[in-house]
């Protein structure tokens, strides 16, 4: 199952290269950008750790994800049971937008009236919810929490 999500909120990159992140700007003097690998750090702790996925040395483009605390949030999920596939943690970065891109392990599901049924990391049945509404599927894992898929044409 690949998923695509737009992290435009938490960092992106601007008309100077500067990249906005958590609402902090970072210039050109606070991140490396060498030989398509991108780390920025922030009071000693590496925020964000990637590398371009083409053989560019354009800053904007393609990467993937290697560490840092975007990384480790990302590992946090895996634990709660959505099993990545491993290297398949892409960020896309143009100016003013970021999206992240990303594939998840699915063994042996089925959907039954308007449910997912799988199984967790623990060999445990999980069913899910989710209601299709045009080229949309919305996808509840936990009340109160909504996951918006668009259908790609």
């Amino acid at each position: 199952l690949g998923l695509t999500l737009d992290l435009t909120k938490d960092f992106y990159f601007d008309s100077e290269n500067n990249i906005i992140c958590n609402k902090k700007t970072f210039t050109k003097d606070d991140y490396v950008f060498e030989n398509g690998v991108f780390s920025l750090s922030s009071n000693g702790k590496s925020l964000l750790e990637m590398e371009k996925t083409d053989d560019s040395n354009d800053l904007l483009g393609e990467y993937r994800l290697l560490g840092g605390e975007y990384f480790d949030i990302l590992n946090e999920v895996e634990k709660d049971g959505m099993h990545l596939v491993k290297d398949s943690l892409i960020f896309t970065a143009s100016e003013g937008n970021t999206q992240l891109y990303l594939k998840q392990l699915l063994n042996g599901f089925e959907l039954k009236e308007n449910t997912i049924v799988s199984q967790d990391s623990d060999g445990e049945k999980k069913e899910t919810p989710y209601r299709i509404e045009g080229d949309t599927m919305i996808v509840t894992p936990r009340e109160g929490e909504e996951v918006i898929l668009t259908r790609q044409k």
